[in-house]
């Protein structure tokens, strides 16, 4: 064989290894190499609108591998993300659902700013018993401390995909010794 045979070969087994890696993420993103190699595949928000149902799986799948902020409700399954024009995940949730009867548990990927507890909180004012909250990464301590005052249980969302387990429990165990002190 001469070199151009050679070269036409591997270009058309680059091809077809490409043709099969692009089927891969299609099928199954969460098991593709193109996630492992190029991070630039995982903006989710652009292929999976704010609304859609997803198992809980799947939402933490997309929660932990994505560079956007999402939320997860029990009731339905629905996925709210944080969206172009700033607005913070539990907002464009608080917008668009204002039946929270039977809302029991929330999923979120990183944990509500001041201002989004807040929301969260006078959205949820009317409900005797308030969702478990269950959060990815920490980011504000005073606002999940104001959350827990009143009444949200605020958990470590475990899952596979979250990489920061063990450094989000350990700042809610500090959180939960400061709300707890004895007068």
């Amino acid at each position: 064989m001469d070199g151009f045979t050679n070269l036409c070969i591997i270009i058309q087994v680059a091809a077809v290894i490409i043709v099969i890696l692009i089927f891969m993420h299609c099928c199954c993103p969460e098991k593709s190499p193109l996630y492992t190699f190029y991070p630039c595949f995982t903006n989710h928000k652009k292929s999976i609108p704010t609304g859609s149902e997803r198992s809980l799986t799947k939402a933490a799948y997309l929660a932990f591998t994505s560079k956007s902020t999402l939320l997860r409700t029990s009731n339905d399954g629905k996925i709210y993300w944080d969206d172009d024009d700033r607005e913070h995940a539990e907002e464009v949730f608080i917008e668009i659902v204002h039946d929270i009867r039977d809302i029991d548990v929330i999923w979120i990927s990183n944990s509500p700013c001041k201002r989004c507890a807040e929301k969260l909180i006078r959205h949820f004012e009317s409900k005797c018993n308030k969702p478990n909250i269950y959060i990815g990464r920490f980011k504000d301590k005073a606002a999940l401390k104001r959350m827990k005052e009143n009444g949200f249980s605020i958990k470590v969302w475990e899952t596979k995909y979250n990489k920061d387990v063990h450094k989000t429990r350990n700042k809610l165990e500090n959180i939960d010794k400061s709300c707890c002190t004895i007068l």
